[in-house]
């Protein structure tokens, strides 16, 4: 059990004296804070705003009853200059992390200086320190998912000084600030006559003006359907539609018999797409919907002026680390849409 005081240690984190005038605030109790400060970000990526956090512990708390969301924005002289995301949960035995296993690097402002990210960087660790006393947890990892290199440098240059193991973790992304033209030039040729034949069916992109919830309970159905399990709780897929009402995500589907029998969901801020989850069922997959509902969503990115498109994680033969089969072929399949293949880091903290 992680017997964690949840209030107790962040009222100590609250309270940790610092020689630099930081101190956090957490965004369980301050989203509107985290939300502005993510808005006026370097980048402002969909991994960090508050509905894909919402999300995102609703997920683990699926697997993992005892999980916890420390995030936190930090405060240099009473201003914000970065958020953090921060998960404490018990998986056999205490772990902090945020996507899977892994911590991301905070985001900052854009007018945050070098001089100030290494201020907080060092902040950072000193908490993680702290968190680690608390509920005694092994090595951790950072990496980094970001298509701008030098976003990510100063990270970089901070972990030089700290004891570490280095993978890669290359990325795979589409960049939506090309014109149209040169975005159609980076799909794969192939994929043209397999879009084409996509165009058999309409897609639609929920608009919560005209529907209600009855397409995307269609949509958890068939991913039960096809998935052959139960993947995670009803409560994540009502985070989703959630994030669905505020705008805050996209969802594409295609009906037969007024039945939705294909469906993809897009994590989407200012700035950034995110790739959630897709299903598809027989016919669906027959008639190559995916390539269509992929380049579907192309198009309405670039149409709200969205700069870049993740779409995952590359893997292929190479890649090893029991990289399953499947998880090979769905990269080949989204390698065909992406601009570029980002050379991101994975990185074992040791402490």
């Amino acid at each position: 059990m992680l017997n964690l005081n949840e209030n107790k240690l962040k009222e100590e984190i609250k309270n940790i004296n610092d020689d630099h005038n930081i101190k956090v605030l957490f965004r369980s109790e301050n989203k509107d804070i985290w939300s502005k400060t993510v808005c006026n970000s370097e980048l402002e990526s969909a991994f960090y705003t508050n509905e894909f956090l919402n999300y995102q512990i609703s997920y683990k708390k699926s697997f993992k009853k005892e999980s916890y969301d420390f995030s936190f924005i930090v405060l240099v002289n009473n201003i914000p200059e970065a958020v953090f995301p921060i998960f404490i949960y018990e998986d056999k035995i205490p772990k902090i992390g945020y996507l899977d296993e892994n911590l991301i690097p905070p985001l900052f402002q854009k007018h945050t200086n070098n001089k100030t990210k290494n201020k907080i960087y060092n902040f950072l660790f000193n908490l993680i320190l702290k968190i680690k006393k608390e509920i005694k947890f092994e090595n951790f990892f950072f990496f980094e998912i970001c298509p701008k290199d030098k976003i990510v440098s100063s990270f970089r240059k901070f972990l030089s000084n700290i004891k570490h193991c280095q993978l890669d973790s290359p990325d795979l992304y589409l960049n939506l600030q090309a014109k149209i033209s040169t975005i159609q030039k980076n799909i794969r040729k192939s994929y043209f006559s397999l879009i084409k034949k996509g165009t058999n069916f309409e897609l639609i992109i929920f608009d919560p003006l005209k529907f209600d919830k009855t397409f995307w309970k269609d949509f958890q159905l068939l991913h039960l359907r096809e998935a052959k399990r139960k993947t995670r709780s009803d409560q994540s897929w009502d985070v989703q539609y959630d994030n669905l009402i505020k705008n805050k995500s996209i969802f594409i589907f295609a009906l037969k018999n007024n039945e939705v029998i294909a469906g993809s969901y897009f994590d989407i801020s200012k700035d950034y797409a995110i790739y959630s989850v897709g299903a598809y069922n027989l016919q669906a997959k027959k008639n190559n919907l995916s390539h269509h509902m992929q380049y579907k969503a192309i198009l309405e990115f670039k149409k709200r002026d969205i700069k870049w498109y993740y779409l995952g994680k590359f893997y292929d033969e190479k890649t090893g680390r029991n990289i399953s089969k499947k998880d090979i072929s769905i990269s080949f399949f989204k390698k065909g849409f992406a601009s570029d293949l980002i050379k991101n880091k994975k990185f074992n903290i040791i402490i």
